[in-house]
């Protein structure tokens, strides 16, 4: 059964409004409240792509479930995509009891693929800091030698061409990219090696979107979960992050799936939730 939500304009960047989206728990007495950011290397993916099912797990335990949109790239560069986040959680804690009428603004900040690495750097970055973090096959630096060239796992898929990659990129901001089309310019980014350069602002390095293992020092406590054998974003990334957290758990699959997550019908994805939840029933 999917959930009803309730739906909120948190912001507008060139006449595009941006969303929170917000799935009740039914428990009369909630534990907290789950600010999620979608993944989809910044160029693609939408706030609502989260699978019915593990909505309705982390409803179940008593937790609020509140997914956030953020403009993607290449219509906006990084830069305005960490302000908007950053912006919508200040929004999040200004309007949690008043307008949204929930029992307060502490948050947990969960972030799949590329929306852990916003929630990372959000986490470093904003005054209202979240209690815990979830991060899933997430990453923490653009320094990332793979991802600075082109990558061989999508080599092997059919060739983007690049009128293809001028039609899909808008005049516009965009706030949800389907997957069915933005999916190609993702893996254009993948197969030319171009895809961190269109990310930075003109006059910046990666380094300066990137966090340090003293940055890393300073995050909350934090779950993590990533697939050995991940094609898309290396394992060892989610390794360097759990090294470095003071308080962290890295959950590991055996998979060669990135999402290992994205089919619900597999038992390891509500696995990994639950596992996810008892984690944060014992931090809070």
């Amino acid at each position: 059964m999917m959930h009803t939500y309730e739906t909120y304009i948190i912001d507008t960047i060139e006449n595009t409004d941006l969303h929170l989206y917000l799935y009740r728990s039914s428990l009369s007495e909630t534990k907290g409240n789950v600010l999620y950011l979608h993944g989809g290397g910044l160029v693609y993916g939408s706030a609502r792509d989260m699978p019915a099912s593990y909505i309705e797990q982390i409803t179940a335990a008593g937790y609020n479930f509140l997914a956030l949109e953020y403009p993607l790239a290449p219509e906006v560069k990084l830069d305005t995509i960490f302000t908007s986040v950053k912006s919508g959680i200040h929004w999040f804690a200004a309007n949690a009891t008043i307008k949204l009428g929930l029992d307060h603004s502490d948050y947990i900040l969960f972030g799949r693929s590329a929306g852990a690495y916003l929630a990372v750097n959000a986490a470093l970055r904003t005054d209202q800091k979240p209690q815990a973090l979830w991060l899933f096959y997430g990453y923490h630096t653009l320094r990332e030698a793979t991802f600075q060239v082109p990558s061989r796992h999508y080599l092997q898929f059919p060739r983007v061409d690049e009128r293809l990659v001028k039609q899909l990129i808008k005049s516009h901001p965009l706030a949800d990219g389907p997957k069915e089309t933005r999916y190609a310019l993702y893996i254009h980014y993948r197969q030319t090696g171009k895809w961190i350069a269109d990310l930075v602002p003109a006059g910046n390095k990666p380094i300066t979107y990137s966090l340090t293992k003293a940055d890393l020092e300073t995050l909350p406590p934090t779950f993590l979960a990533a697939s050995t054998n991940d094609p898309d974003v290396p394992y060892r990334l989610s390794k360097t992050m759990a090294a470095a957290i003071p308080d962290a758990l890295l959950e590991t699959i055996e998979s060669d799936e990135h999402d290992f997550d994205r089919t619900t019908t597999e038992t390891i994805g509500k696995a990994v939730y639950a596992k996810a939840l008892s984690w944060l029933a014992e931090r809070l």
